[in-house]
């Protein structure tokens, strides 16, 4: 694990650097940093070139430890050599002035007198001048005194001279010398003028001139930053009346776009997060009633495309259920923004958590929890950031086993002709398989799939159901489970067998039953047995029949039950209640009956069995259900009698002897 340590660039050797043309100059950027940094240096020309670097001529030479050799320069390699560390915590920026001088210059002339004293003490300047006549006043030109804070030439005190003593007039301001004071170079050049206005022990008098502003520095300068840095261009100017600094942006306006820009007290342009848009001449304006001068100074802002250090392709792998987290760092300038392209092609931008399983963290790591089949993929990360792009590609790899069946992969189920047939497949796996059948004559089945048989199907665990299995049913059926990462198999090989029996009466009715006479009489008897018993009744009269119906008999009933294998007996009896014959109401006396009128007499008789109704005649004569009428030609004369079933007796036209 890395420790949250930015880039920093140590500084071994001196800033400015003079060499005469064709010279040798080292120039030292020590960096460190972790992660370790990468290195890049800005040429005066503006070129970029990362390390380590080799021209063609072996002139330039730029080692990744962060050191710079340039052989046989020349005038035009005159300029700012900027030294840039990045890592993609932070970047740094060191920058070298080399001067290449012509071999007859001096370094005297070019560095003046150097002078050094304690910090925070008084630093004078000392100016003697020598001529004819004397020089009484001398003149002190103070070139390049500036603070990186605060304006040195606001501390400078000019002291004159006049013959053996001193005046030291009020300062621009009482801050004590700095170490940016005591690095600076002074040039002093010292003047003479005519003394007649100069008498001993007389004190010139001073007088202030106006002046028009004059910019220090120049009128062009350089600067750069790192981009989402803040930029600040100085542009300091002197003059009397005080100038007035004013900025613009050549072919932009400077308008502080949402306090962006700002241009402070001491005229320096501000520039809050500079970026890429921001680069560009900028031109500032010294005005007073005398006169304007002008800076043009040129922004560069370093921005560096996004890099992912991840492998633009790897692999990762896992098994189903467990959390899966891919990393993606990246750097760049400004930082780069982290996206995902899933692998269903869902886009993720920056931090995200509202994915349920899916989210992306803080720093830019997609994670996944538990992971299935459904899975997997490519998953694209990108970094981006004004500078450019860049993307990484990470394969997600789902072990998954095959889907198994609980139950016994083989197995020899063997029933009897007419029993319910269950047989069950348990699939399980990660995805959930499914489960179909394919039966015994090559038809496949599925759960809510009625088949062809509706004795036959399937229930949604799995399990095959057959009704009233047959010998027709036997064969092999297969119970397959199938999902995305393979299938399973469990064959059944199923045998139905004809099981014979010998036959077994298992219901009948009661050993004994009584029935009134003329009642229905309805035994019961059924049995089992393989082949199927065939029943055979016995009846009291020692009748034999295959099929029962009605009778009125009583006695003892023998129910057969018979097949070929044997045979099975149930015994039962039967009785029967019976009435005396009986006619109800008895009555007796005479009836009148005109003559040869009809004559009509009821008899009503009950008993059980029901009896038979027959009437005597005064002749002797008897008629009973059988005889409905009697005719005879004695004398003549025609008889006639009618018995109903009621038992009525009618007479048709009596007579006398009747």
């Amino acid at each position: 694990m890395h420790t949250n340590l930015v880039t920093r660039i140590t500084v071994v050797k001196c800033l400015l650097f003079f060499l005469n043309i064709g010279g040798v100059v080292q120039l030292h950027c020590q960096i460190r940093g972790d992660p370790k940094p990468f290195l890049e240096w800005i040429l005066p020309d503006g070129s970029k070139v990362r390390a380590p670097y080799s021209s063609e001529d072996r002139r330039l030479i730029m080692t990744a430890e962060g050191m710079l050799t340039l052989r046989g320069a020349d005038a035009s390699e005159t300029g700012l050599y900027r030294c840039i560390a990045t890592n993609y915590l932070d970047a740094d920026i060191l920058a070298f002035r080399v001067t290449v001088l012509s071999p007859d210059v001096e370094e005297a002339e070019v560095n003046g007198v150097q002078l050094s004293q304690p910090l925070g003490e008084n630093l004078f300047f000392d100016c003697s001048s020598s001529g004819s006549p004397e020089g009484s006043v001398p003149t002190v030109q103070i070139i390049g005194a500036r603070g990186s804070a605060d304006n040195d030439l606001d501390r400078v005190t000019l002291v004159t001279a006049v013959q053996g003593y001193t005046k030291t007039p009020a300062p621009y301001n009482n801050a004590m010398p700095t170490h940016n004071d005591i690095s600076s170079v002074y040039n002093r050049v010292a003047g003479n003028e005519d003394t007649s206005a100069n008498i001993a022990g007389f004190e010139p008098t001073t007088k202030v001139k106006t002046s028009k502003p004059k910019i220090i520095g120049g009128n062009a300068a350089s600067f750069t930053v790192l981009s989402n840095s803040d930029a600040f261009l100085p542009c300091e100017a002197v003059g009397n009346p005080e100038p007035t600094i004013t900025w613009k942006r050549i072919t932009v306006p400077v308008k502080g776009r949402m306090g962006k820009f700002e241009v402070l007290s001491n005229g320096t342009l501000s520039i809050q997060n500079a970026n890429i848009k921001d680069r560009g001449q900028y031109l500032c304006l010294a005005n007073n009633d005398h006169g304007s001068d002008k800076l043009i100074v040129t922004l560069s802002v370093v921005a560096y495309p996004s890099r992912i250090l991840e492998p633009k392709m790897r692999d990762i792998k896992s098994h189903t259920g467990n959390n899966v987290e891919m990393t993606c760092k990246a750097e760049g300038r400004p930082t780069p923004m982290i996206s995902w392209i899933l692998a269903n092609q869902t886009q993720f931008r920056g931090q995200n958590t509202d994915k349920g399983r899916v989210s992306v963290s803080a720093v830019g790591t997609l994670v996944i929890e538990q992971v299935s089949v459904y899975d997997r993929g490519h998953y694209k990360c990108i970094a981006s950031n004004p500078a450019g792009a860049d993307t990484a590609t990470v394969r997600l790899q789902v072990v998954a086993p095959p889907p198994g069946i609980v139950e016994e992969k083989k197995q020899q189920v063997k029933v009897g002709v007419n029993q319910n047939l269950w047989l069950p497949c348990t699939g399980q796996g990660s995805p959930q398989p499914t489960i179909h059948w394919v039966l015994h004559d090559g038809s496949m089945l599925r759960h809510n799939r009625p088949a062809s048989d509706t004795r036959i199907l399937v229930y949604g665990n799995g399990t095959l159901h057959i009704k009233d299995v047959t010998p027709e049913d036997s064969g092999k059926y297969e119970c397959i489970a199938t999902s995305l990462t393979g299938s399973e198999r469990m064959v059944v090989t199923l045998t139905v067998e004809r099981r014979e029996s010998a036959p077994q009466i298992v219901e009948i009715s009661k050993r004994i039953t009584a029935l009134f006479f003329e009642d229905q009489l309805r035994l019961n008897c059924s049995a089992t047995g393989d082949p199927k018993p065939r029943i055979i009744w016995r009846l009291p009269s020692k009748a034999v029949v295959d099929q029962w119906h009605s009778d009125k008999d009583a006695g003892n009933y023998l129910c057969v039950a018979r097949n070929h294998i044997g045979d099975d007996l149930q015994l039962m009896k039967v009785t029967v209640s019976m009435k005396p014959a009986k006619i109800e109401p008895k009555l007796y006396g005479k009836k009148q009956v005109p003559y040869g009128n009809d004559f009509k007499v009821d008899c009503k008789a009950s008993g059980a069995p029901k009896p038979e109704i027959s009437w005597g005649l005064p002749d002797g004569t008897v008629v009973n259900s059988a005889l409905q009428s009697d005719v005879s030609s004695g004398g003549g004369r025609a008889r006639r009698y009618t018995l109903f079933d009621n038992g009525t007796l009618h007479l048709n036209q009596v007579c006398k002897g009747m």
